[in-house]
């Protein structure tokens, strides 16, 4: 996202963020400053105003978080499915009907050691 403000923005507010006085100057961080000011100013860039601007730096970056966050629900999905518990049977049945089942009946079993389970049962 940051890169994107940055390439949409105009060549005034480049040089009035990257420009002198500098901070810290010891040099090394002049040179960077003058460095990204010279490669975002000396060449054409898309630098829309207003709506455009917003839909050029938001859009995608709204659409890499939702992509992001899809993929992440299913792998978390796909975990559940493989686990023997209760959380693993609810969401065997949500991919199998679709349908969340709040109230399943407990077994308790699946998710105790085989030693422990003369105690449950």
């Amino acid at each position: 996202m940051c890169s994107l403000v940055m390439y949409t923005a105009g060549n005034a507010t480049i040089r009035r963020q990257f420009g002198p006085p500098h901070f810290f100057d010891i040099g090394v961080d002049a040179k960077i400053k003058q460095a990204i000011t010279h490669v975002f100013t000396n060449n054409w860039r898309y630098t829309p105003q207003g709506y455009g601007r917003f839909i050029a730096v938001g859009l995608p970056t709204y659409l890499t978080f939702v992509g992001l966050e899809h993929f992440q629900e299913r792998r978390r999905l796909r975990q559940y499915c493989a686990q023997n518990t209760v959380f693993g049977e609810q969401a065997r049945r949500l991919v199998q009907t679709g349908k969340i089942e709040e109230f399943l009946p407990v077994n308790i079993n699946a998710s105790v050691n085989k030693s422990e389970r003369n105690l449950f049962a």
